[in-house]
């Protein structure tokens, strides 16, 4: 905390109520007195980062690693801080004709793309992962200080995610080294799970349009395409869950990157804590089975609430949508799968009657692979509810699908949003920080790379007319 002298705060109190347009002790007076003293204190933040940034100029030449670096040319330029903007006049240097150009007071200042200071483009990607720009442009001119513009708030994720990308395996290899797991931990629970968005790229009518020529029906909502969540829980010995990661990626092909830094993610837990007892549970897709197998898990276990929905819908059909015979007989069968070791068998053995004596019972699906597999002889060994149940272990898979709601769906699919990979990507990598706790760690290694190695011939956010004037 800073000691500031009481006359100085006197002369701020007294700038502050000269400001204010109304009599003391009028109904709104105090409220226009709090905007003004945040006004004042935005302006005196600005004046002070303004004349700050100034002083990291003054030099009319640099000299770095035994490299003598002159100024060729001055030029103004506005930037974004946490108190608002405001123009500087800062030099670029160079240190042989026609060579790189740079600006030491942006690098000294980790000034992002020639505009945002590292701490203000922080906060505002803070604010854009969990609500829309306009939303964000708004809090921010309510708050009284910076006032980014929509399209600035815009462009922002966009750009940080390229370096984040960019960098992906590097940073999130650093990310795991500084991995610090629960002592108390037992076991650790691997998911898999997808959720539908909307994207740019599919165009609902073209799609239509195809497929009627293609002569074939449309299945599934056209233009949406499925974006991947993954999940490595903690829990102690008795259930309690102690930690957990999350994590989202934009659609993509087997959702091939999520797999490999899920892969990645357990084998850093496995080397710190090879006691843990490592769960994989997802629902029924076979896509998820194929890929948690390969990780060689302790235990299998398929999602409990997908397994009774399961039971649900075939029921619904042999006894009726809501009946009562369809609700009692569910409600037993979900008795009989969390206390009887071998429930599995009895309820699917129960439900084949009851299917066949009411006219529902199907053969299994012919296709050109042969003869499909049933979801319970698919399934059947990933049954064990009243063993996991026994052992206080989980036996379903409501942490991905939370991370599927929090990560995904409460931002990504607004009334009318429309995503594109990259701007996607951006919410999905950031949010999923936030929720997991490491934003801050996570974007000071950002930062690092963004202001790393500044003489490749980069030019740090200058004007072609800047560059002209360098020449």
């Amino acid at each position: 905390m800073f000691e500031i002298d009481p006359t100085t705060i006197d002369a701020a109190v007294e700038a502050i109520q000269a400001g204010c347009g109304q009599a003391p002790g009028t109904p709104s007076w105090g409220a226009e007195l709090e905007t003004q003293a945040v006004e004042y204190t935005a302006e005196l933040g600005r004046q002070v980062m303004k004349r700050v940034m100034e002083r990291l100029d003054e030099a009319d030449e640099v000299i770095e690693r035994g490299v003598r670096w002159v100024r060729v040319t001055k030029s103004s330029r506005k930037f974004m801080t946490r108190f608002g903007t405001f123009d500087v006049v800062r030099g670029l240097y160079r240190s042989e004709r026609n060579g790189p150009v740079r600006c030491f007071v942006e690098e000294r200042m980790g000034v992002l793309d020639g505009f945002w200071t590292s701490e203000a483009a922080r906060v505002a990607m803070l604010i854009l992962t969990d609500t829309t720009s306009r939303m964000t442009a708004h809090f921010f001119n309510e708050l009284g200080s910076m006032k980014p513009s929509r399209s600035s708030l815009d462009r922002l994720p966009s750009r940080l995610s390229q370096t984040w990308e960019a960098n992906r395996e590097h940073l999130e290899a650093e990310m795991r080294s500084a991995y610090v797991l629960p002592d108390n931990a037992a076991t650790v629970a691997v998911m898999l799970d997808g959720v539908m968005i909307h994207m740019q790229t599919s165009t609902r009518e073209e799609l239509k349009e195809r497929a009627r020529r293609e002569g074939r029906k449309i299945g599934g909502p056209v233009g949406y395409k499925e974006a991947s969540v993954g999940a490595l829980a903690f829990y102690d010995s008795n259930g309690s869950r102690l930690l957990t990661r999350r994590f989202g990626r934009m659609p993509e092909p087997d959702k091939s990157t999520l797999k490999q830094t899920l892969r990645l993610e357990l084998e850093q837990v496995r080397r710190l804590r090879p006691d843990l007892l490592v769960v994989a549970i997802s629902d029924g897709a076979p896509n998820n089975w194929s890929f948690l197998e390969s990780l060689n898990p302790d235990l299998q276990l398929v999602d409990f609430y997908h397994t009774v929905e399961h039971l649900s819908g075939r029921l619904d059909k042999a006894l009726g949508a809501g009946s009562r015979a369809n609700q009692r007989v569910l409600r037993a069968m979900r008795h009989v799968l969390l206390t009887d070791p071998q429930g599995h068998v009895t309820v699917f053995r129960v439900l084949a009657q009851i299917e066949r004596r009411h006219g529902t019972w199907k053969k299994r699906r012919k296709t050109g692979r042969g003869t499909q597999p049933t979801f319970y002889e698919r399934h059947s060994g990933r049954m064990a509810y009243c063993q996991h149940l026994a052992q206080g272990l989980l036996i379903g898979s409501g942490v991905v699908e939370g991370t599927c709601r929090h990560i995904v769906v409460d931002r990504l699919r607004g009334t009318g949003m429309r995503w594109g990979h990259t701007g996607g990507q951006a919410i999905l990598t950031f949010r999923a920080l936030l929720i997991n706790g490491q934003f801050n760690e996570a974007w000071s290694r950002l930062m690092s790379l963004e202001n790393k190695d500044v003489l490749k011939g980069q030019v740090l956010g200058q004007s072609r007319n800047e560059w002209k004037a360098a020449a």
